[in-house]
């Protein structure tokens, strides 16, 4: 059969089981989308940054960008099924929706910010007790909540230039 005459009979089928036909699309369309997104994430089926697992949430980014130009090249949904069928080539990993956004946006996610900045020395029991305790030697008419939030914060700094 030539190429041409697949295509008449293809849309002879399609015509005549359009339920059976728009189903198998469905399932291939989302075994490419589950291979895909299990081969990218190194089979954890997670957000490479931020770890979210939902499997709704998750999408393919393009490492070096290009994401839009490629959408546009393949038409939008058609990502998946390109790399399925290609064997996977390299340059993309999973992320959530989120971490792909701020990534298109604004050239960073705040996860990878957050990562690289220091975390707050936590105080001891015995340097809250002292906050406090100097929280209680303010006039009574200064016992608020802020006040003494304020000792605890400037405990943690103290503690922090020690």
């Amino acid at each position: 059969m030539k190429k041409r005459d697949y295509a008449k009979s293809d849309k002879a089928y399609r015509e005549r089981h359009p339920g059976r036909a728009a189903e198998q699309v469905r399932r291939y369309r989302a075994k490419c989308r589950f291979e895909v997104i299990k081969h990218y994430s190194n089979g954890e089926m997670r957000c490479a940054c931020c770890g979210e697992s939902h499997y709704e949430f998750l999408g393919v980014d393009h490492i070096n960008g290009g994401g839009s130009a490629m959408r546009k090249a393949l038409g939008h949904g058609n990502i998946t099924r390109w790399l399925y069928a290609r064997g996977f080539p390299e340059g993309y990993r999973i992320l959530c929706h989120n971490c792909n956004m701020s990534i298109g946006f604004y050239g960073y996610c705040p996860h990878e910010k957050e990562t690289k900045m220091e975390k707050p020395k936590l105080l001891s029991d015995e340097e809250i007790m002292e906050s406090i305790i100097d929280w209680e030697m303010l006039p009574k008419h200064e016992h608020t909540h802020f006040n003494l939030a304020r000792a605890i914060s400037q405990a943690t700094v103290d503690k922090g230039e020690k």
